[in-house]
């Protein structure tokens, strides 16, 4: 099985430390290169598609794709902004986006992608 996925995805964090603070970016990366990806393995940057550069990935089967790892510096307020787009092209398992985050002391928290996994072959879905 051969998956091919082309991934446009934009993630900032931007912290407020309190009252009067102005906030300020922690991590901005719009994937137009591999800097700041943790995982690398099957990805290949690809500059000319429809919605200007993505992330194609390419795998055999099941797997997981680290996009980013954000640690913030103490704070009173986090503001994690997360936007995304993605197509399949001749997929013959299912794709799919989730943003999961960690606090200390807490549970593993996840959000998915409302439309659900993707699958065959798809336009851009935001």
């Amino acid at each position: 099985m051969r998956l091919a996925i082309g991934l446009a995805l934009s993630l900032s964090a931007v912290a407020c430390s309190g009252a009067g603070s102005s906030p300020h970016v922690l991590y901005h990366n719009r994937l137009q290169s591999f800097d700041g990806i943790p995982t690398r393995d099957g990805l290949t940057l690809d500059a000319g598609t429809s919605r200007g550069a993505a992330i194609r990935i390419e795998s055999l089967g099941t797997t997981t794709i680290r996009l980013a790892e954000v640690q913030t510096e103490p704070a009173e307020a986090v503001v994690l902004t997360y936007r995304r787009q993605l197509r399949t092209a001749n997929l013959k398992g299912r794709a799919d986006l989730e943003l999961r985050w960690s606090i200390p002391g807490r549970p593993e928290l996840f959000s998915r992608a409302s439309e659900g996994p993707l699958t065959g072959t798809t336009d851009w879905v935001t």
